[in-house]
């Protein structure tokens, strides 16, 4: 998959990616995930339905558990089809 972007807008996080090669078979979800603190990912949703390319996710929600982000720390996305 290319290259996943997350950015801060707001209080919001915008992760966009672009889709992969299906290599015949059709993607029927995307799966999100971001890195906690302790530095395991962990889902923010239960699948994307496969003609959306981005997820908005509250800065809220991952200043809580299992996250734990802290004001100013990076935040690392991932997407899986």
């Amino acid at each position: 998959m290319k290259a996943v972007i997350a950015k801060v807008t707001d209080c919001n996080v915008n992760v966009n990616w672009e889709a992969p090669d299906s290599r015949g078979q059709p993607i029927t979800n995307y799966y999100v995930e971001i890195k906690g603190k302790d530095g395991k990912f962990y889902p923010v949703n239960s699948g994307v339905k496969a003609t959306v390319r981005s997820l908005q996710v509250p800065m809220s929600n991952l200043t809580k558990k299992p996250f734990n982000l802290i004001r100013g720390q990076k935040i690392a996305a991932r997407v899986s089809a």
